[in-house]
């Protein structure tokens, strides 16, 4: 998800000079607007601090440039859509007693791999080929 989910923080139609000073900035007023407290509860700004410096401050080169602030935000954003969506609903399967399987697809063939980014792994519907042929 991370590779498509660029277009879903904000910068699709972006000039190139608003996308090369992206910066903490930016990722941070998105997590803002992400959990706030309308949909985060009173605890609003101890679960945005702990966004933030998990996401912004965390594993950081030094020399930090705006592909890294784009990429750090298309993971927040990919976990808030996709990952929590996951957890929650396997949270009510296991509550319910159903059986619940993880599967971690980290392959990809040689030949697919060298037409894409740097990349490792599916795309978001990558794996859909591997359940329909």
């Amino acid at each position: 998800m991370t590779l498509e989910g660029v277009g879903f923080i904000g910068l699709r139609g972006k000039s190139a000079e608003e996308i090369e000073k992206y910066s903490v900035e930016n990722v941070t007023d998105s997590i803002r607007q992400y959990a706030n407290e309308a949909k985060v509860g009173p605890e609003f700004r101890e679960i945005q601090d702990d966004i933030i410096n998990y996401f912004l401050f965390h594993n950081v080169p030094t020399n930090a440039t705006s592909s890294f602030y784009i990429q750090r935000n298309a993971e927040l954003f990919s976990d808030l859509i996709i990952s929590q969506q996951v957890l929650y609903e396997t949270d009510l399967k296991v509550k319910a007693g159903w059986p619940i399987y993880f599967y971690v697809w980290n392959h990809i063939s040689a030949p697919v791999q060298a037409t894409l980014p740097a990349a490792k792994g599916l795309s978001f519907k990558g794996g859909l080929l591997l359940f329909f042929g």
